[in-house]
């Protein structure tokens, strides 16, 4: 299997797969210029193959996240998709984009298109829908992840990419030594990971992230890892001021996040599978945190929820950038 290499002059390289439109490495320096992966994945690229894959950095679509027993109606036509997850369509379903081999251009020697056609049907989603991933390693040491697509058939599209942080690069098992900042005062109030259409104040509960805090008091016991829908407050520009920050002080290095989506699933590798091989690090529960950006999940099924739906003749654009900093 290919792996496909863009870099920057400041030192940074990132390394991808055409599986999923795999985003595999990430090596940035630290406050002493030494070089780390801060992704979390496998050594080799053909383990990203197997079946207990935790979406590693993969592009999941056609809608990211859950929808609810994998059905939803437009207008008064219903679509049962394939179900993966508790009964539930998780991440596009069983055979999602994570799973698909997508077509590459490298453009530059920073720059990286992929690009799939999801069949009218894949998965059960009506119409045929052509997607452009396109990945640019900046020399202000931002990746810059920008989402396109367009359909011939009303379809609801929700793209993200699943990659788990750990600004440690090895240094740390888990992420509760990093601090974690989101620019939102509202979160999905969630049963079994579904949404049930209302938003819930973050004030004064654990999911308070307005002012920076330490994440270890956070993640333990077990059950209280995150597997949450965060709202931000979408700022006008957007991409202007930072919908949320990661730093981990003994490196040093810090990630800001900018994103054009209204909400972000947090998830801090509340579970992990025992049956997992060649991973880089050894991997443990909260081992790495994931910071998708997205719409919000259930959407098709929520009327007031932001609307999903890309109508033929449309476009669907989505741009997330992680920016890599250090931090005294």
């Amino acid at each position: 299997m290919q792996v496909y290499t863009i870099t920057n002059s400041q030192g940074s390289i990132a390394s991808f797969i055409s599986r999923g439109a795999t985003w595999c490495d990430m090596i940035v320096k630290d406050k002493n210029g030494i070089l780390g992966d801060i992704l979390l994945g496998y050594t080799a690229p053909e383990a990203y193959l197997q079946n207990d894959n935790p979406y590693y950095s993969a592009v999941c679509g056609r809608y990211a996240n859950r929808i609810f027993k994998g059905q939803f109606s437009i207008e008064d036509t219903k679509y049962q998709l394939t179900t993966n997850n508790n009964g539930n369509c998780l991440h596009g379903g069983a055979q999602g984009f994570n799973s698909k081999n997508w077509d590459v251009e490298k453009i530059s020697s920073s720059k990286i298109k992929f690009s799939y056609v999801s069949e009218d049907g894949e998965e059960g989603f009506p119409g045929t829908l052509k997607v452009n991933v396109t990945y640019t390693l900046s020399e202000e040491n931002e990746m810059i992840i920008q989402y396109e697509a367009t359909t011939d058939s009303c379809c609801p599209v929700n793209l993200t990419n699943h990659a788990y942080f750990n600004l440690s690069a090895g240094g740390d098992p888990t992420i509760g030594n990093h601090f974690l900042h989101i620019d939102a005062v509202s979160y999905l109030e969630m049963f079994e990971n579904i949404p049930s259409g209302k938003l819930i104040g973050t004030t004064n509960t654990r999911f308070d992230f307005t002012e920076m805090k330490k994440l270890s008091p956070h993640i333990q016991p077990l059950e209280e890892g995150y597997d949450d829908c965060f709202i931000l407050q979408k700022r006008n520009p957007p991409l202007t001021v930072p919908d949320a920050i990661l730093w981990h002080p003994t490196s040093g290095r810090m990630l800001e996040m900018y994103t054009t989506e209204p909400s972000i699933q947090l998830y801090t590798t509340n579970s992990i599978s025992t049956n997992m091989q060649h991973n880089k690090y050894a991997i443990l529960p909260h081992a790495g945190l994931c910071l998708e950006a997205q719409a919000y999940p259930d959407a098709p099924n929520h009327a007031h929820f932001p609307d999903t739906l890309l109508q033929p003749g449309e476009q669907y654009k989505q741009t997330t950038i992680y920016k890599f900093s250090i931090k005294e």
